[in-house]
């Protein structure tokens, strides 16, 4: 992308597109966090027996965001963990 990036440009912004407006060069990227609870084995004293929910469970949370180097702003989406 490095190579080819001010041929794209120079493609992109022609002189009856960018009409004197302003073009900002923004990069994204995304994430996925997330925590995955598996059951794993525990102690307890005899004759107690410990419980334990046989299954996975799993949450996730995408992150998204864009950077302007040239102007050294950001924008940036962080949603909650789903409850």
């Amino acid at each position: 992308m490095e190579k080819k990036l001010p041929e794209t440009l120079a493609a992109l912004l022609t002189p009856g597109r960018a009409a004197d407006r302003p073009v900002r060069l923004m990069f994204q990227d995304e994430a996925r966090f997330g925590r995955m609870v598996r059951p794993r084995r525990c102690w307890a004293p005899a004759p107690l027996r410990p419980v334990i929910d046989n299954g996975y469970e799993r949450q996730f949370v995408y992150v998204y965001g864009a950077v302007s180097p040239l102007e050294g702003q950001l924008d940036c989406k962080r949603p909650e963990f789903p409850s």
